[in-house]
């Protein structure tokens, strides 16, 4: 039996109800980092070109075009994290550090990806969530934090076929996940259980939004989602209510994936976790947009360019915002770009070589899965120091 998510499709009768009501105030999480509502961006200078990042490496050659990417972060060994790869013909994961392929879904016609984590620490569960066009639904596997192999994991959740784009995260604080789904002017978000057992809907919640969408992306230190909309325009809901004005203004005129990035803390007992960028890919031309998480405050765009015998970005289909230490040059986080054409390809470049690019500050990278938790301490244990004399 599947859950159903989206209007005008077929849904539950709970559901239905919910959908014809306000959307309901959701509880605030302990988690969240309130930020006031910023002001109206105005319209960027459009003829402002961006800075040319060196592609550093093309991980690996695609057997279709992608259209999703996602990070996977290994528990233990950042250089055996992945790059996931959403295409009409599977979904494939490759190693972050050699391209090798490691993992692969046959037969579905996916039409994105993203990732969230429950638990804390090197125990913590992935589950990879995947729009499956030939299902109309997002089916969820589990990634194996060994084999680093899919499985299938929580119920299937059915969505409308002309649905513009998902996003996927955790609720901080809670173990649940939270799925937001896109068709045309509105944002249809449903909390889900972590478990089968527990997969029921949820909150469901419909926000109006002021423009079509085309992509959006859960922030995992508060659980707000920030939307593109098709005119470059960047919006941000947090549980409760979302803005009627941009959070952001992108000179992007065709907007095809948006990323956030982390850094400096996770940690919900932080009072100042630093910084974290939104990202926003202009599918024609490959140029990246980049604002300012807190305040929507613009800090340039960058085009990945040829370096030695890898090629550049002239266009792309797809992007993963990486902010995780993943080994090597990417210990600051990575960004990943899947290329169209006859020869699609997966191109990266490290996160710090943006940020130096652009001049703006990158804290220390955040593990997405959270620190290992503290043990607990036994006030009765008696520590028994023994003395040995050379």
């Amino acid at each position: 039996m599947r859950a159903y998510l989206s209007h005008p499709i077929a849904l539950t009768a709970a559901f239905a109800l919910l959908a014809a009501c306000s959307p309901p105030e959701r509880e605030a999480t302990p988690d969240a980092v309130e930020e006031a509502t910023p002001p109206p961006v105005e319209d960027p200078t459009p003829t402002d070109q961006p800075a040319e990042v060196s592609t550093i490496d093309e991980l690996a050659k695609l057997s279709a075009t992608a259209h999703g990417l996602a990070f996977w972060k290994h528990p233990t060994l950042p250089f055996k994290s992945m790059v996931i790869a959403a295409t009409g013909v599977g979904v494939i994961g490759y190693d972050i550090e050699d391209g090798a392929e490691v993992a692969r879904l046959e037969g579905i016609e996916a039409g994105g990806v993203d990732i969230a984590y429950i638990g804390q620490g090197d125990t913590s569960r992935a589950v990879m969530a995947v729009h499956d066009r030939s299902q109309q639904a997002i089916v969820f596997y589990g990634v194996d934090n060994i084999s680093r192999q899919f499985a299938p994991d929580l119920t299937a959740i059915a969505i409308d076929e002309d649905a513009d784009g998902f996003c996927f995260g955790r609720i901080p604080g809670r173990e649940m996940f939270t799925l937001y789904v896109l068709r045309d002017d509105r944002l249809y978000g449903q909390d889900i259980g972590a478990y089968a057992s527990s997969n029921v809907l949820q909150d469901v919640v419909i926000h109006s939004l002021p423009a079509a969408a085309v992509a959006c992306a859960v922030d995992d230190r508060d659980g707000s989602v920030f939307v593109a909309a098709k005119d470059g325009a960047i919006y941000r809901f947090d549980r409760g209510e979302g803005l009627t004005t941009p959070f952001a203004q992108s000179a992007a005129r065709q907007p095809v994936s948006i990323g956030i990035a982390l850094n400096g803390s996770i940690d919900s007992d932080t009072s100042d976790p630093c910084c974290g960028q939104i990202a926003l890919l202009n599918g024609a031309d490959g140029v990246v947009h980049l604002f300012d998480r807190k305040d929507g405050r613009d800090l340039g765009a960058v085009r990945l360019i040829r370096f030695d015998e890898i090629e550049g970005v002239h266009a792309a289909t797809a992007m993963a915002l990486g902010y995780a230490n993943y080994g090597g040059i990417y210990r600051s986080g990575a960004l990943a770009l899947a290329t169209n054409g006859e020869s699609p390809a997966l191109r990266m470049t490290p996160f710090g070589g943006i940020a130096n690019a652009l001049e703006f500050t990158l804290g220390e990278p955040v593990n997405p899965r959270g620190s290992n938790p503290e043990p607990d301490k036994d006030p009765n244990t008696i520590i028994d120091i023994e003395i040995v004399k050379p």
